[in-house]
């Protein structure tokens, strides 16, 4: 099984496209599973930025998110 924590690129090294505010993203835990991230996906525009607890360790947008479905390195 595939989870965010595996797809996510680190918060710190991911660059913002434009159009894209990561205080306007929505939040979903480390351990939630691909499925998951894809419907929360096709609500929104903006990158989905992944928490540990209350802290922000990552970011999947959709291109991570069509890696990860791929099954290849993002």
């Amino acid at each position: 099984m595939i989870f965010a924590h595996t797809v996510m690129e680190p918060i710190g090294a991911y660059r913002l496209q434009p159009g894209e505010d990561l205080s306007l993203a929505p939040r979903m835990p480390h351990d939630t599973d691909l499925s998951g991230l894809i419907d929360v996906s096709t609500t929104t525009d903006q990158p989905i930025v992944i928490t540990d607890g209350s802290q922000d360790v990552g970011v999947v947008n959709k291109a991570t998110l069509l890696k990860g479905i791929k099954g290849g390195d993002n």
